[in-house]
């Protein structure tokens, strides 16, 4: 999975209190396995419609397994400020767009003198990409402009913008 450019991260947000619903499941049984089932009998994801647990619940795991266990069990026992840096974490592991976002765009943003982040930014930004990322260039506009709302969306729930799209970290 290390070398797939996933862009799935528009099945879920952040999602915080399921994330920690899974996370504390996970931390009793150390069981991905069992993990998932609970989920499932338990409805731990709050959702009505199966294929819309099964679709979040397999991002969110996906994201929750890049962390081992002692951040497993730190993101149960730590403050909510904590949890959802753990939880962007995850996020940046799992998605490459996302951790590039954040590992070339933020500082660019945060050094010059308008340290907000715009859909503008995010689309040259993608742009960009596109150019190295041939999976990029293949996405509808439709698409593009789901991508660059949920990238933003994720950024404001862990709390690296504010609603204004001001750097916050």
């Amino acid at each position: 999975m290390a070398n797939e450019y996933l862009m799935s991260y528009t099945a879920a947000g952040l999602m915080y209190p399921e994330s920690l619903a899974i996370a504390e499941a996970y931390v009793k049984t150390y069981d991905w396995k069992k993990t998932w089932e609970q989920i499932r009998t338990e409805n731990l994801m709050q959702k009505r419609s199966q294929a819309s647990i099964e679709r979040q619940r397999g991002e969110l795991v996906k994201r929750l397994k890049t962390l081992d266990n002692s951040e497993m069990e730190e993101l149960v026992s730590a403050d909510p400020d904590r949890q959802r840096e753990l939880l962007w974490i995850a996020v940046r592991r799992t998605y490459p767009f996302i951790d590039e976002l954040c590992t070339e765009l933020l500082p660019e943003k945060e050094i010059s003198s308008d340290p907000v982040i715009t859909s503008a930014d995010l689309r040259a930004f993608y742009d960009q990409k596109s150019m190295e990322h041939e999976k990029l260039r293949d996405y509808t506009e439709s698409t593009r402009g789901k991508l660059i709302w949920n990238a933003m969306t994720l950024m404001r729930q862990a709390g690296i913008i504010d609603e204004n799209g001001s750097i916050k970290i």
